[in-house]
């Protein structure tokens, strides 16, 4: 029982960066939107993909976003 436990402890603690990640994405994905991007531009800003991975994204060095 211990050990499941800690499995499913593990699971989430490591899914932990990715939900915030999805909270950065998400205001890059919105400012995207404002700034009325065409389907050319920024192209690569998917949601399905971490957003240090975007192009013109500058991530620290613990993959959280930085600036445009």
């Amino acid at each position: 029982m211990e050990c499941l436990l800690l499995r499913i402890m593990l699971i989430l603690a490591s899914l932990l960066p990715v939900s915030l990640s999805n909270r950065e994405g998400d205001a890059l994905l919105d400012m995207k939107l404002m700034l009325n991007a065409t389907d050319n531009q920024l192209a690569d800003w998917n949601p399905m993909l971490f957003p240090c991975s975007w192009s013109h994204i500058i991530c620290d060095e613990n993959n959280s976003f930085v600036r445009v």
